[in-house]
């Protein structure tokens, strides 16, 4: 990692780089199902300094993208986790802006229609 960040430490917050995946956890929020269910969600505390465009949630079908399964997020922290601080682990490019795209259900299925809808609509995002 030194060597990359020798050419560009930590990133550019210009760049933004989709993850196609299971969503991350980037936000809390609940999820009202019906009047007697609901999700919560809550931001992983290794990304609380990440930057985050908007994202799709192709499952739902909704604008919250949020992570159910956590490969999604997993793979997020391998990008642009939090540094210096302590943890003993740190993003390549922790300064880089992700957009959350989720095509993966909590089962850690998806469709292939679903993962190009996602690809394609990233690119156009």
């Amino acid at each position: 990692m030194r060597n990359a960040w020798n050419v560009n430490r930590g990133g550019n917050p210009g760049v933004v780089v989709a993850i196609v995946d299971t969503g991350i956890a980037y936000e809390d929020y609940t999820d009202v199902i019906n009047s007697f269910r609901s999700e919560e969600y809550y931001q992983a505390p290794e990304l609380s300094q990440t930057s985050f465009a908007p994202g799709y949630d192709f499952v739902d079908n909704d604008n919250h993208p949020n992570d159910d399964y956590g490969h999604g997020t997993h793979v997020a922290g391998t990008i642009a986790q939090n540094t210096n601080n302590l943890a003993g682990a740190a993003g390549i490019a922790f300064k880089t802006t992700l957009m959350p795209v989720k095509v993966i259900n909590a089962n850690g299925y998806g469709s292939s229609f679903d993962v190009a809808d996602g690809i394609i609509w990233a690119a156009d995002n």
